[in-house]
């Protein structure tokens, strides 16, 4: 099993979902989506390499979904590394990931 590293950008993207469903759908069902990263975070501790590979987005770049989201993340030696986690209506570019 492997340790979870999340990127500045990641913890940003993370707060503003928490914001924004706040806003939109109140503070339980915000936080109750919020909680569910955990999960996708869980599996990937066990299955780093589970989601596929995203070449076009960059060397190493994997994905998984959740919800409405991406989770875009690299796959370190002893570590995953959490880049973004960007809603699915974005197009995302290679220039969005650090």
């Amino acid at each position: 099993m492997v340790d979870i590293r999340l990127a500045a950008a990641a913890f940003a993207d993370l707060d503003q979902i928490d914001e924004y469903g706040a806003t939109i759908f109140g503070k339980d069902r915000a936080d109750q989506y919020s909680r569910g990263f955990s999960n996708v975070f869980d599996r990937l501790r066990r299955y780093p390499r589970s989601g596929p590979a995203r070449p076009e987005l960059g060397d190493g770049i994997r994905s998984v979904s959740y919800g409405q989201h991406q989770v875009y993340y690299l796959v370190e030696e002893r570590w995953v590394q959490i880049l973004r986690i960007i809603h699915h209506s974005r197009e995302v570019q290679d220039s969005d990931l650090p």
